[in-house]
């Protein structure tokens, strides 16, 4: 089966004329008050909406190892850029 450029973006992968490139996609948590990275992580994909739970659960997993409380999140403002 032929796959078309989209399928390989899609898949994290970009086709030229005579490769294919795999590439990540890269995003951050950062308190921007402290101006620190809460988390980072590079995904396959380009879809960024599909980033957000897996984030949050890696920036609630590094609050809590330095000994910040569940509920460090809750009431903040969260944007995306």
């Amino acid at each position: 089966m032929k796959k078309d450029r989209w399928d390989l973006i899609k898949n994290g992968v970009s086709s030229s004329y005579r490769e294919a490139v795999e590439f990540y996609n890269g995003q951050a948590i950062v308190d921007s008050k402290k101006q620190v990275i809460v988390h980072g992580e590079a995904f396959g994909d380009g879809q960024d909406h599909y980033h957000i739970p897996p984030m949050l659960d890696g920036a609630k997993e590094n609050m809590g190892s330095i000994g910040q409380s569940e509920d460090y999140f809750e009431g903040k403002i969260l944007t995306a850029d």
